[in-house]
């Protein structure tokens, strides 16, 4: 007989919560796929693939609802329950819709990649080889996130947000490029922009996924982390700009 919200206790709700922990853990595999696939489609696009990346968007898109609707009810059954709690607990649920939530715009970032991949080859074009390390990086940085999301693993948080200021370097270094053979007339316009469009959907998913390792740090260790003239810092939480 299901449980009502009056009869929830402190150790069925972290049962229940480990549940929801489990189903976001699901999630980030899926979106870790859609990121590869997405990335794939850059250099072997083709209409199979693609549909397969809009099968998957709507099977995120579905765990995104269904995770974020057990998250309220969830809260909702303690409130009526009036469940003391710990406040790490409550983080941690609020730390599984927020991070829900960055997985749904990596999704869609993906789907982006994957449709700006169709749209440069039906202009005749390709991406330079080089981006091959732009999109390398940016799925460990996924992937990392993913485990850590598992493990607790605060040293793979920090190697997410370590990187994402690399990946934003080379962002700007191959935007850099892709202007350059513009005005050299290597490139068409319309294929300089969609290089362009590509690197922004890249960088966005590595932003996305840096602030899933920001929430597992302050969740895991406490530590406050901003992103302050370029690079990814830790402040005192009593000091300026701390979390109150």
């Amino acid at each position: 007989m299901p449980e009502s919200p009056a009869d929830l206790t402190p150790a069925s709700y972290v049962q229940q919560l480990d549940v929801l922990a489990e189903r976001l853990h699901d999630q980030g595999t899926l979106v870790l796929e859609m990121v590869e696939g997405g990335f794939d489609h850059l250099f072997a696009p083709g209409d199979d693939g693609l549909a397969a990346m809009h099968e998957a968007e709507e099977r995120v898109d579905q765990a995104d609802v269904a995770i974020e609707q057990s998250a309220v009810d969830l809260l909702g059954s303690a409130t009526a329950a009036a469940c003391p709690l710990p406040d790490v607990q409550l983080r941690r649920l609020l730390t599984v819709v927020k991070i829900n939530n960055e997985l749904e715009r990596i999704a869609d970032e993906a789907i982006s990649c994957a449709t700006l991949g169709q749209r440069l080859s039906e202009a005749g074009a390709q991406p330079p080889t080089t981006f091959r390390v732009l999109t390398n990086s940016v799925v460990g940085l996924v992937r990392d996130a993913t485990r850590a999301m598992t493990s607790g693993d605060d040293r793979l948080a920090r190697i997410v947000l370590q990187s994402d200021d690399a990946v934003e370097a080379f962002k700007a270094t191959l935007m850099q490029g892709a202007e350059a053979r513009l005005r050299e007339g290597k490139i068409e316009p319309a294929v300089a922009f969609i290089l362009l469009e590509i690197t922004t959907a890249a960088h966005a998913i590595a932003e996305h996924t840096a602030n899933i390792a920001e929430q597992l740090l302050y969740l895991h260790t406490g530590t406050i982390m901003r992103h302050v003239e370029g690079t990814w810092r830790e402040v005192d939480r009593d000091g300026p700009g701390s979390a109150q």
